[in-house]
């Protein structure tokens, strides 16, 4: 699953969790002003090699897919005015992770491992304000996948150093 699709598929299944118009869903290290709150950031890092490569069958034009299983950390952080606001919205988003409806949103494509820090307070002053701020990370897996040119043996040519013949043997 590339990254983008990670990023589309999280910032669905947010949207679709609190249900609530209102709250904006960013993907992290845009280059834009910051929203009106309320809004919800999703960061993606630390992907890590889970297993692999997997490797499929070589096809008929010598193309070989190669699988891996990665794990990586997604970030939440939400941004409110309203005490406590962003607590309750990533509450929200924590409580739908482990459900069906998250497997349903994911399509197969990616799956919730674990939650690696509950929803934290993370309050800021912000221009003279208090702002509410939260932050929750989670890990989830998915599979990346490759394809390789890895060729196709047309013939192969050989030497019987008993004998001295030479061999071709031809692709069939």
């Amino acid at each position: 699953m590339l990254l983008s699709a990670i990023y589309k598929t999280l910032g669905d299944f947010v949207t679709a969790s609190i249900n609530d118009v209102g709250v904006k869903i960013i993907f992290s290290h845009q280059n834009m002003q910051r929203m009106v709150k309320p809004f919800i950031t999703i960061h993606i890092n630390s992907f890590r090699q889970l297993d692999g490569p997997n490797k499929g069958a070589i096809d008929n034009n010598g193309i070989q897919d190669i699988t891996y299983m990665k794990a990586f950390t997604v970030n939440f952080q939400a941004y409110t005015d309203n005490l406590h606001g962003s607590e309750e919205l990533l509450n929200v988003v924590q409580n739908y992770l482990p459900t069906d409806f998250a497997y349903s949103m994911f399509k197969g494509d990616m799956a919730y491992m674990r939650t690696l820090s509950g929803v934290e307070a993370l309050p800021l002053a912000v221009e003279g304000n208090n702002e509410s701020r939260s932050n929750l990370s989670v890990e989830f897996n998915t599979a990346q996948s490759i394809k390789i040119d890895v060729g196709l043996i047309e013939h192969i040519e050989f030497t019987d150093l008993m004998t001295g013949n030479e061999f071709t043997v031809n692709k069939i």
